[in-house]
């Protein structure tokens, strides 16, 4: 096996690592103490659209500003309530789309990136973390809508997460939550609030 193959294997294991990992983590947030029958839970929110269409509206994020990159389904895992969907966008890209069994709709998305410190690779994750808000606001945004994306992300005025940082907006009742960690890349965890 030549050194190119040996490096593409090994990318492939640390991306179902962290696949694996991540499945693990959304498994302990989402158990929890039972909630007695007597005290209705808080209504759950979701977004407005299936992981296909959030998939079809990624891409025509990316096509809006002109990136050759698109998102590709690649697996679905079956957790019960919910179905895990993990996407690629490239090699340093992915997403994994949570949607509700029973409805069918997405309530959480997690973009995780991971730069190779080449200048491409580090404008792929700030177009991919731009198409993420895009998809699920509006995927024909205006220009200066996108660059309120970059503001909000912390791009223009250096408060972008440092490792082990995190840095938390909401736009349009949507929380975002962007991470850096040194292991594990740029993280950008979104629900509805």
């Amino acid at each position: 096996m030549d050194l190119k193959q040996r490096l593409s294997t090994k990318e492939s294991c640390g991306m179902l690592a962290l696949v694996v990992f991540l499945l693990i983590v959304i498994a302990y947030f989402q158990s929890g103490p039972s909630t007695p029958k007597h005290v209705s839970a808080p209504a759950k929110k979701y977004f407005n659209f299936t992981s296909a269409q959030y998939i079809k509206r990624f891409n025509e994020s990316l096509a809006a500003i002109e990136q050759p990159m698109r998102m590709r389904k690649k697996k679905e895992t079956d957790t019960g309530e919910n179905k895990i969907i993990q996407v690629t966008i490239n090699k340093n890209l992915t997403m994994l789309i949570q949607e509700r069994k029973d409805n069918g709709l997405v309530d959480y998305l997690t973009f995780i990136g991971t730069g190779d410190g080449t200048l491409n690779s580090g404008v792929d994750l700030l177009f991919g973390l731009a198409c993420v808000v895009m998809a699920v606001e509006n995927p024909q945004m205006t220009r200066d809508e996108r660059g309120d994306i970059i503001r909000d992300l912390g791009a223009t005025d250096k408060k972008f997460p440092n490792a082990g940082e995190e840095r938390t907006f909401v736009r349009k009742g949507v929380e975002y939550k962007l991470s850096k960690s040194k292991e594990l890349g740029i993280w950008l965890l979104v629900h509805p609030i």
